[in-house]
């Protein structure tokens, strides 16, 4: 239920940002995520990042991103 995701920007590439889809969550499930640098928290579905994925942005040549996540228990109201 926990993982991480480490993105890294390679020093000749002129790509600052993609999205990444993200595989093997449950597309019902809600996960947390946690930017290791500015330590903000939010919220994404399992769908959202398997279909749309994780957006990362890294302005800077030879510069890495890191990010937690974990998946939040059932919040059925059933």
């Amino acid at each position: 239920g926990k993982g991480a995701v480490l993105a890294f920007r390679r020093a000749e590439s002129a790509m600052v940002s993609a999205a990444f889809q993200l595989q093997d969550l449950q597309a019902g499930r809600e996960y947390e995520f946690e930017d290791a640098d500015s330590g903000r928290t939010w919220r994404e579905t399992g769908k959202q990042l398997m279909t749309s994925g994780l957006a990362i942005s890294i302005d800077a040549p030879r510069a890495s991103r890191l990010f937690f996540f974990e998946n939040l228990p059932d919040n059925d109201k059933g």
